[in-house]
């Protein structure tokens, strides 16, 4: 293992904005090295040249691993971005469409029996059956997506995100399923990319058309594996990395994470431990905020613990105070401001204030 050190010489965290152009140059100059482009010639894993194929770069973010791609094309190396998040691929994006669909044209029958039947309702074909024959039930179910539809106009998309999330309980139809944690995370990450979307895109049916567009998109670059891919350096999520082998693994972002925080825009999911429901809140608590930040580090020691076993022959670890380290997983592990107990009344930040 190579640790590469982020120098700091202030108590303060460096920023994540002044610490990655570094790390990408770190990154870029040593795969260049390993590949034989500079005055050193290539390096072998055994008796054999280091191959672009033999090395990956494990990321969190869709974000990390396209800025990383573009560093590397600056510098003529090739890379392949696969395995990502895919959310727009996922059973979640397939539901919560059926639903918008029917925000958005609520006056349709069609539309308002297939929201019926999204996956996100979790409704069995009897109770889907009832509800289409029972003309009481079916006016109370148009009148919630007109009510859905008005919030929309009137107060803008995320608004009536949360709004449906409450409306059809949907936390609580998602907890029935035995992967709820996953399924909520996906959830919450398609409403805030429809937000950011909206932003631009105007109009209901413009941004239906735009998530639309986004599910093929994502699709077909699933499904795309060039022949060429075994021969580029391999920028890979940690999540999808898990149960793969890597000759030489690259690990840049550890000391960076994604920490809830409570925010009015956000809906922060968690796990009430007394009532043993996953829960979804628009205007979160201290301790619920605790509760959640307490999961989400739990999440990322198993993730770090994924990322630090790929490799098989070599791994590049880059570390520092720096972004959100001590809220990382790798702050915790390495650090001790901070014990489990103090989670129950306090984010984590093991290497104190930063």
């Amino acid at each position: 293992m190579t640790i590469w050190h982020i120098e700091n010489d202030t108590p303060k965290a460096r920023s994540k904005k002044e610490v990655l152009p570094l790390i990408h140059a770190q990154v870029v100059s040593e795969i260049a090295r390993l590949l034989g482009l500079s005055e050193e010639g290539a390096l072998t894993l055994g008796e054999k040249p280091v191959k672009p194929g033999d090395i990956a770069i494990l990321v969190r973010t869709h974000i990390e691993a396209n800025e990383l791609k573009d560093a590397l094309r600056e510098s003529g190396i090739s890379a392949v971005a696969s395995g990502g998040e895919q959310v727009f691929c996922s059973d979640e994006a397939s539901g919560l469409l059926y639903l918008l669909e029917a925000v958005v044209d609520w006056r349709n029958s069609d539309a308002l029996r297939r929201a019926l039947a999204s996956s996100l309702l979790n409704n069995h074909y009897s109770n889907i059956y009832g509800c289409m024959q029972d003309e009481k039930q079916w006016l109370a179910w148009g009148g919630a997506f007109g009510m859905l539809h008005a919030t929309w106009a009137a107060k803008g998309f995320m608004a009536m995100f949360q709004q449906l999330l409450r409306l059809l309980k949907v936390g609580e139809r998602i907890a029935e399923r035995p992967d709820a944690s996953r399924r909520l995370t996906n959830l919450l990450h398609l409403g805030e990319l429809l937000q950011q979307a909206s932003k631009s895109v105007i109009g209901m049916d413009a941004l239906l058309h735009w998530f639309e567009n986004q599910m093929e998109l994502e699709s077909s670059e699933a499904e795309l594996r060039l022949e060429s891919d075994g021969d580029l350096v391999r920028i890979v999520t940690i999540h999808s990395s898990k149960g793969l082998e890597y000759p030489i693994v690259f690990l840049p972002f550890m000391w960076s994470c994604r920490s809830r925080k409570s925010d009015a825009k956000t809906l922060l999911p968690f796990f009430d431990e007394m009532n043993h429901l996953h829960c979804l809140d628009a205007n979160p608590t201290d301790e619920h905020t605790f509760l959640a930040e307490k999961e989400r580090l739990a999440e990322d020691i198993r993730l770090a613990y994924v990322a630090l076993t790929r490799a098989c022959a070599k791994i590049y670890l880059a570390w520092g105070h720096a972004g959100d380290a001590g809220k990382s997983a790798l702050g915790w592990l390495l650090h001790h401001a901070q014990q489990v107990e103090d989670l129950a009344k306090a984010a984590p930040d093991a290497m104190g204030a930063t």
